[in-house]
């Protein structure tokens, strides 16, 4: 009798290749137990058939990876198709079904731009490099018409390395400060970037997501945005300008040259133009730049013009343990943005 074969165990950094280099992969998400034990067995049964249908099949146990997908309940199967995962909710013990409705998904029309949940978007925009995520809502017309439109061009957003998804979760849309659907969000390495045009010419739509992809700019992100970037974000630099400056625009180009060393740091860098957000902080002559570390915004003193001098004192601020002097401004501003605050005066 032939033993079935094994599912190749997997870590979280080769997964992430795996899922990158890999058209299709399912991914078993498993815990050390008697639940997962019995089904690691059945679906052991299957692993040679999908490999032959072009499906890789691994496993992870990693529990806090797991929470990250929202996968509350373990083991639990989620397919990825071009990096977008879908999960599966049958019955996992079944493990001709589970096959079934891995090739069945395999054969959906490349046409079809993917819906996802509001638990899975988090940890595929924090896992994604590039993403393009529509936020529409299903009963509306106009949503619909201009999902037809865009679903013209999402095959060719995947072979540019744009997976594009929609959700249609009117909560998750106000999270991003969207108050009218549909609304199309590009995402690079978590960074979010609206785009402003005619979302019913789908030929401009992927031009534009083309050379987001391309194009080093820093980017512009709203005050809503803003926030929730220095509630998320460990280390986070925000230049504050004015685009109706023309010291403002020399200052955007300098910078720009190290966005790409900033990323590499674990540094996200945006811009903002926005006059009130500036006068709540004290900023009176834009641009300024601040370094947040765990919400905490730290103002660089220093000549904006010199982009490696700034590099260099962003790179130091991660590693600088100290209580952070902020001005009366600054303070009024954690005070209404930060949930707990310790202050010493």
């Amino acid at each position: 009798m032939e033993l079935p074969d094994e599912i190749e165990e997997v870590n979280a950094k080769v997964l992430e290749s795996l899922i990158d280099e890999t058209e299709y992969v399912a991914v078993l998400f498993y815990k050390n137990d008697s639940a997962s034990e019995e089904v690691l067995k059945d679906l052991e049964e299957i692993d040679d058939d999908a490999d032959k249908s072009g499906i890789s099949f691994v496993k992870i146990s990693d529990e806090v990876l797991a929470l990250e997908f929202g996968l509350e309940t373990l083991p639990a199967l989620l397919y990825y198709r071009n990096k977008v995962p879908l999960l599966y909710d049958g019955n996992l013990h079944d493990e001709k079904l589970v096959l079934n409705w891995l090739e069945a998904h395999k054969d959906l029309d490349a046409d079809v731009i993917e819906d996802i949940s509001s638990n899975i978007l988090p940890a595929l925009i924090d896992n994604t490099t590039f993403l393009a995520v529509l936020f529409y809502d299903k009963n509306d017309d106009k949503s619909q018409t201009t999902l037809l439109e865009l679903e013209a061009i999402d095959d060719d957003a995947s072979k540019h390395g744009i997976p594009f998804v929609k959700i249609s979760d009117l909560e998750v849309a106000s999270d991003y400060g969207i108050t009218e659907l549909p609304e199309l969000v590009y995402f690079e390495k978590k960074i979010p970037n609206f785009y402003q045009g005619d979302l019913s010419n789908e030929e401009e739509v992927l031009n534009w997501l083309i050379h987001q992809k391309e194009s080093d700019e820093i980017e512009d992100v709203t005050n809503k945005v803003l926030a929730q970037m220095i509630k998320t974000s460990d280390f986070l630099a925000v230049l504050f300008y004015d685009s109706a400056s023309n010291t403002s625009q020399t200052i955007t180009e300098e910078l720009e040259r190290i966005d790409d060393d900033c990323d590499q740091h674990g540094i996200p860098l945006v811009k903002i133009d926005d006059s009130q957000l500036e006068s709540l902080y004290g900023i009176k002559n834009p641009p300024a730049l601040a370094f947040y570390k765990k919400q905490v915004p730290k103002f660089y003193t220093g000549d904006l013009a010199n982009e490696e001098q700034v590099l260099q004192w962003l790179v130091e601020q991660m590693n600088v343990e100290e209580i952070e002097d902020v001005s009366s401004a600054v303070l009024q501003q954690m005070i209404k943005n930060t949930d707990f605050l310790s202050i010493l005066f």
